[in-house]
């Protein structure tokens, strides 16, 4: 027959001492008898039953408890025991023991934060897990035990989400409990600042009757007085400033790493003996300065989160939303000059305060959650989807269609003139060259600028942006006048005028014999003209020569390379630049480009242009 219940959980109870006892993890020890684990329920009782027989014996010994955690945590893996099981155990531990122990308990809880963040372990134990931290929290307290209540609190902020509604305070409770007592005695005041006649027990009664404000903002409070106290506190900060000098015994013990020993209080003591002191601290100043900031944005931020009926803000005049802004700033400019580092710390508290503004604005608006599921479009409006419309370039590469007549307008004059210069793009795309000589361009522009042409300045061409953009390029391409620095000219316009004067220049000295020298300069030169041009050319006008017809510096190499006089080299580019665009390079292809580099008179004697 089958072993019973209780005979099963004995064995198991057995079986999960043994392992704990040798500190080790083997879920081996789940199975009795056979390959078949435990039910679940059974294992996580005796789990449970094993903790509560180390908590009662009580020995001092923790490696036990945490080799318990540690056999818990193996089996959920392993799916032997429910993923809650650890964090029961967890809970019961810190419930069942002294605070010293729980230290420890929670600092192995911590150290072992990765295995929490687990999908499964978070979605199963989390509540659990708050239930036993908050339990925690309020058996510590905040005056003695401040360093585990932060980790407590940092532990939880890194494992639940921000929306997490039990961390969020969403109706703007505040901590009533957090009275500050302080002395009604004057005499005891008396003794202390006898020879200070602005710190007197009368401040001291201002400025620690301030701390009620602060701890509860929404009450009904004298704001008049609260404004007349604040200005009270924040003259003597002004007028008494702190020494920025440090000592060398300050410097020395910061220098010295095993001095450097941090003490933080949670609550300032408000003996009237020690308020002259306390305003001669730093921290001290700063921790009433940054309340005042953080006061004056809660009341003029115009927070809807408390919802109470019982706490209700003060009346927000125009008196007092000046008095506060004026506040602010004041409590800043005192904060630069308070040492150390003051402008550094004013600086930091003033981004806080403007990262505050967006989180004000997502608690007033319910807290909502910051990620988004990607499933869930319910929110969305729906989109209305339009057919597509029939585009004109949808025909206009279709071969089987008829070329359109229906002009399409791009938005611009100039882009809708060139789409539609053909209706059939493929075929505009197969002219030889689009690019027009210099002449041909600018023969309209050379007759606007006649003296005799009558034309206004604001109509000429050379006025035209679109003009002078092209002008541009095409000079850059094909005239070493683009690049001839000239100094008296300041305008594209001027520039423009400058280059077509330069070219029509010898047109102009040649009119009369224009019609006599059409048949010469439409001819191929000879090689003994361009001999001749070659042996007329001087270092600088050999160079300029082979800018303007576009010759790369590895071929001026290869000639430099090749021939030792510059008369060879001129010769053998002239001849070979002849070879390559002939017929297009005509006589009038030299005679402009000499004329362009000022070299009219290396054409004149070479074609015999004087004489005809």
């Amino acid at each position: 027959m089958g072993m019973d219940v209780t005979d099963r959980m004995k064995l198991l109870k057995e079986a999960i001492l043994q392992e704990v006892n040798k500190d080790s993890c083997d879920i081996n020890c789940f199975k009795l008898n056979s390959d078949i684990p435990e039910d679940r329920t059974m294992i996580d009782q005796a789990l449970r039953e094993t903790l509560y027989e180390y908590i009662e014996k009580d020995d001092g010994s923790l490696q036990k408890y945490f080799n318990v955690f540690k056999l818990a945590v193996e089996a959920a893996k392993h799916g032997l025991t429910s993923l809650s099981a650890p964090f029961v155990l967890f809970e019961d531990t810190l419930d069942a023991t002294n605070l010293s122990t729980a230290e420890e308990v929670f600092a192995f809880l911590e150290a072992n934060v990765s295995s929490w963040r687990n999908e499964s372990f978070y979605s199963s134990g989390k509540n659990v897990l708050l239930r036993a931290c908050n339990n925690l929290l309020r058996r510590l307290s905040t005056l003695q035990h401040t360093e585990i209540c932060g980790k407590v609190q940092l532990l939880l902020a890194s494992l639940f989400p921000l929306d997490e509604k039990s961390a969020l305070n969403i109706m703007s409770s505040f901590n009533l409990d957090n009275v500050t007592t302080y002395s009604q005695d004057e005499t005891d005041m008396a003794l202390s600042t006898k020879e200070q006649s602005v710190i007197d027990f009368s401040l001291y009664n201002k400025f620690w009757s301030l701390q009620d404000y602060f701890r509860s903002p929404t009450s009904s409070h004298d704001w008049l007085q609260f404004s007349k106290d604040v200005d009270a506190v924040l003259q003597v900060f002004t007028e008494y400033k702190l020494d920025s000098l440090p000592t060398n015994a300050d410097l020395k013990k910061a220098s010295d790493p095993t001095e450097q020993c941090q003490v933080y209080f949670a609550k300032n003591l408000t003996s009237p003996k020690l308020f002259d002191l306390q305003l001669s601290d730093s921290n001290f100043r700063r921790q009433f300065l940054v309340e005042i900031i953080v006061l004056c944005q809660y009341l003029s931020s115009g927070s809807t989160t408390n919802r109470s009926n019982k706490f209700k803000p003060p009346p927000m005049t125009d008196e007092l939303v000046n008095w506060m802004e004026n506040t602010v700033k004041r409590a800043y400019n005192i904060l630069n000059d308070i040492p150390p580092n003051g402008c550094d710390f004013a600086k930091t508290v003033r981004h806080i305060i403007n990262r505050e503004e967006f989180w004000i604005a997502w608690k007033n608006s319910g807290c909502p959650k910051f990620v988004r599921s990607g499933t869930t479009t319910s929110f969305l409006p729906k989109r209305k989807f339009r057919t597509r419309k029939h585009c004109y370039a949808d025909t206009i590469f279709k071969d089987d269609s008829e070329p359109s007549n229906k002009k399409l307008c791009l938005g611009n004059t100039e882009l809708t003139r060139l789409w539609n210069i053909n209706s059939n793009n493929m075929d505009s795309c197969q002219v030889p060259s689009c690019t027009p000589s210099i002449d041909t361009f600018f023969a309209e522009a050379a007759d606007q600028i006649a003296p005799d042409a009558g034309v206004e300045d604001q109509y000429k061409l050379i006025k035209q942006p679109n003009f002078q953009w092209r002008a541009l390029r095409l000079l850059s391409h094909k005239s070493s006048l683009f690049y001839q620095p000239i100094p008296s000219i300041r305008t594209v316009p001027e520039f423009l005028s400058h280059v077509i004067e330069k070219m029509i220049e010898p047109t102009i000295n040649q009119t009369p014999k224009s019609e006599q020298s059409d048949n010469v300069t439409e001819r191929v030169p000879t090689p003994d003209e361009l001999t001749s041009i070659a042996k007329a050319l001087s270092e600088v006008d050999y160079r300029s020569l082979a800018t303007h017809f576009e010759v790369v510096e590895s071929e001026l190499k290869y000639y430099e390379e090749k021939f030792d006089t510059l008369q060879q080299r001129a010769i053998e580019m002239l001849l070979d630049l002849q070879a390559r665009s002939s017929p297009d390079f005509t006589v009038s292809t030299y005679i402009n480009a000499l004329n362009e580099l000022d070299l009219q008179k290396i054409a004149n004697e070479v074609f015999s242009l004087s004489e005809q």
